[in-house]
């Protein structure tokens, strides 16, 4: 404790300009190649990796306890810190207790007592005596500019940029197009792990066949979805791509495992979920259910209701298949497989029949003009059978 005092007592005379910073750190210099044994100095990558607590023979404790002390002059003469900008303190209360002892500094009254601390920490950092990168690590960015170990304009467009990239660029998933392994391996745990149909140590008995069947579909199940979670957080896949591709290898599959892919899809994050939110009135009955609250009422004080709206990714997957279908330059006809498993989520309540109907075709209105010109046309072929009747007649 007594030697780390003397080495901040000492910092704190290079502040009042008994000493220069050369000399000050030429002595530093000097304890460190006795301490060590003229050992190198610490690179940035030995500094970053050092752990405390910091064994006083280590190359790295010297340089550490100086950086610091560094940091503590920062902030016993920093002008926002102290409260009144130009006043210098005569004691300060922030002294870090377990890394130095809380000495009776004398008065830093100089007006240039900021400059001779960055000329002080720039001398340190030269030639890495103080590696710059414990310094950027501890000190303040605006501290980083005066010692010169940023560039002011090029560090804060980088700061920008950087925040830029964490919180507003748009997430890109790896697309089928872009890198096929993760979907390749998707597709291979899929195929791989169907369950068997029937097995030699089940019993013929029907209602045993049907137990057994489903758990061994229940076992595989929970293999496979916690398999397909880590593919999509490795390979960082689409979720609603690997969900259309599970539609694929289900339709493939449907007559032999379409109870496990049923139960695959229940257990999954893409079953059909409540979300809540906020209404007008007049929307509850065509969204969802009235959610009451603790006292019975179900209006907030803006006026508007707190519904429960089920919401399903399965259906807009699924509804999107048969709008591919259905596109004009596309001249293949829907697949009858694609039917049958509609109706299956549609019947395990994995999908809305309302919720799959908007992506159907043909839409309403096109549904209306066609039996609109459906009944002219019968109107016309009756005027015309009409006309031949009483021609024949005469």
């Amino acid at each position: 404790m007594l030697f780390k005092t003397l080495c901040l007592e000492l910092l704190r005379l290079v502040l009042r300009g008994d000493v220069t910073a050369p000399q000050a750190v030429a002595f530093f210099r000097d304890l460190y190649a006795r301490l060590t044994d003229n050992a190198a100095f610490v690179s940035g990558e030995q500094a970053s990796s050092a752990t405390p607590p910091i064994p006083a023979a280590h190359a790295f404790y010297l340089p550490n306890l100086l950086a610091d002390a560094l940091w503590l002059l920062d902030i016993e003469t920093d002008p926002q810190t102290i409260g009144q900008a130009g006043a210098l303190p005569t004691t300060h209360p922030m002294c870090v207790p377990y890394l130095f002892a809380p000495a009776a500094p004398v008065p830093l009254l100089n007006a240039d007592v900021r400059s001779r601390l960055y000329s002080l920490c720039k001398e340190f950092v030269k030639d890495d005596f103080v590696p710059a990168i414990i310094m950027k690590e501890r000190f303040e960015v605006e501290f980083l500019e005066n010692i010169e170990l940023v560039e002011p304009k090029t560090f804060s467009r980088k700061i920008i940029r950087t925040n830029t990239v964490m919180l507003y660029k748009q997430q890109k998933f790896n697309l089928l197009r872009e890198e096929s392994e993760g979907y390749s391996k998707l597709v291979t745990e899929l195929t791989s792990n169907l369950p068997a149909l029937c097995d030699q140590s089940w019993s013929t008995d029907r209602a045993s066949v049907k137990t057994n069947r489903q758990a061994a579909v229940r076992e595989r199940v929970s293999v496979v979805l916690s398999n397909v979670k880590s593919l999509i957080g490795y390979f960082d896949l689409d979720p609603n791509r690997v969900l259309d591709i599970i539609l694929d290898i289900f339709t493939a599959n449907l007559a032999d495992h379409w109870d496990f892919f049923i139960e695959l899809l229940q257990a999954s994050p893409w079953r059909v979920r409540k979300v809540r939110k906020r209404v007008a009135p007049s929307q509850v009955a065509s969204i969802g259910t009235v959610e009451m609250d603790a006292e019975g009422g179900v209006t907030s004080p803006d006026g508007l209701l707190a519904v429960e709206e089920e919401r399903s990714v399965c259906a807009s997957v699924l509804g999107f298949k048969f709008a591919y279908y259905n596109l004009p330059e596309n001249n293949v006809s829907t697949p009858p497989q694609l039917f049958w498993v509609a109706a299956l989520l549609i019947k395990h309540d994995l999908v809305k029949l309302e919720d799959l109907y908007v992506h159907l075709y043909p839409s309403d209105m096109e549904v209306k003009n066609e039996w609109d010109e459906f009944v002219d046309e019968m109107k016309m072929k009756e005027v015309e059978a009409g006309k031949y009747r009483d021609s024949a007649v005469s």
